[in-house]
């Protein structure tokens, strides 16, 4: 019963349309994948999915599936993410950072057990309220965004003569 398959460091940019239902995590970093693949709405049990540095440009149409708790697309080129992220309600840790997002969907307030969040590193002009009521999140990653202060230029020392 395949549980964990990681397709990692691959010219792949799609997927077959039949995966093992039994799979719990599923690691398809740095490959060629503009949208993840619909394949990936057929497993039931997915816990950790990672689509890191594969080109991205959108999550795609269908829903994820809601077992999903790690969800990492982090490195690619998404601009916008779908409202139906907001259903995935037992996600944990979600990872969004070095992308091109401008926004988050107001959906994504429903994502009560959120307890990490990587938005480092996109275009976002401002965080959204509804990120402050969020009861668990614990750990929020921000730099590189257009309303965070760059940090000021560190004097260097000169050497005393």
């Amino acid at each position: 019963m395949l549980r964990k398959l990681d397709l990692g460091n691959n010219a792949l940019s799609t997927l077959p349309d039949s995966l093992p239902p039994t799979l719990l995590t599923l690691f398809c970093l740095n490959n060629n994948f503009e949208t993840i693949p619909p394949a990936i709405t057929t497993l039931p049990r997915l816990r950790m999915l990672s689509f890191k540095s594969c080109r991205l440009r959108d999550v795609g149409v269908a829903p994820l599936p809601a077992s999903l708790v790690w969800l990492i697309l982090t490195d690619n080129e998404l601009v916008t993410l779908p409202a139906s992220l907001g259903q995935l309600t037992g996600m944990r840790k979600l990872m969004l950072a070095n992308n091109r997002l401008a926004s988050l969907p107001s959906s994504m307030a429903a994502m009560r057990e959120l307890e990490l969040l990587r938005l480092a590193n996109n275009q976002l002009p401002a965080l959204p309220a509804w990120l402050y009521e969020l009861p668990r999140l614990a750990w929020l990653a921000i730099a590189g965004n257009p309303f965070v202060a760059p940090a000021p230029a560190r004097a260097t020392a000169r050497p005393r003569a």
